[in-house]
């Protein structure tokens, strides 16, 4: 039976990689947490592919609230 990570581990996998401004133990981590549900993974992870690495898998320059605000078409 496959294990499929939970939106927080998934979370998690986005700063492990190197996405910056992901913080658990933060009002804003639990934000990001349903953006995350609400968007998803994989949609997430396609918009941010720009910014990774390929060499390294790691993302660079890049917030996690900066992608979102592009997908969702709010500029600062």
């Amino acid at each position: 039976m496959e294990h499929h990570l939970s939106y927080e581990e998934q979370l998690l996998l986005f700063k492990e990689r190197g996405m910056q401004g992901i913080e658990p133990d933060t009002a804003d981590f639990e934000k990001q947490l349903n953006t995350l549900k609400i968007i998803g993974y994989y949609k997430l992870k396609q918009y941010s592919y720009t910014f990774l690495n390929r060499k390294s898998l790691k993302y660079e320059e890049i917030q996690f609230n900066d992608l979102v605000k592009d997908i969702i078409g709010i500029n600062n």
